[in-house]
């Protein structure tokens, strides 16, 4: 994982996990049209979480960014997993104030989307600005 790293909006996959602000992210996301945030977890059995491949999928199909933001990290499973065109990118623990991971993920979605508790692993911005959660399985599995 690299830490504070310049440039972080314009990274192209390249086999390496960015650590990112939440304040970061929210920058990247006032560059493009269209994003989708995916809050993705390699042990998530959910029919929520899809696989990074049909997300991507999906997003170039309708005009969106994909950003994939890892709860944790397992190299087994995201090595079977179809590259995303950004890099992966996970919560940069150094610079927040607590090493509990529930706590990061509360803090950082409220931060992004400005809702107390907002529920679901994919959130829609247009323009930078938090748009809904939406439910991709819905959406890809029609």
């Amino acid at each position: 994982m690299k830490f504070n790293e310049t440039d972080i909006c314009n990274k192209v996959y390249n086999d390496t996990v960015y650590a990112l602000k939440r304040s970061e992210l929210k920058t990247c996301l006032t560059d493009v049209k269209k994003a989708i945030v995916y809050i993705w977890s390699p042990f998530c059995k959910s029919d929520a979480c899809l696989s990074i491949g049909a997300v991507q999928d999906y997003c170039n199909e309708n005009g969106y960014d994909l950003f994939v933001v890892l709860e944790t990290y397992d190299s087994e499973i995201i090595n079977v997993q179809r590259s995303p065109t950004r890099p992966y990118f996970s919560i940069d623990h150094l610079y927040h104030e607590s090493n509990a991971m529930d706590k990061h993920w509360k803090s950082f979605t409220k931060e992004l989307t400005g809702k107390s508790k907002p529920k679901g692993r994919y959130m829609e911005f247009i323009g930078g600005k938090h748009s809904s959660m939406i439910d991709l399985n819905k959406l890809i599995n029609k």
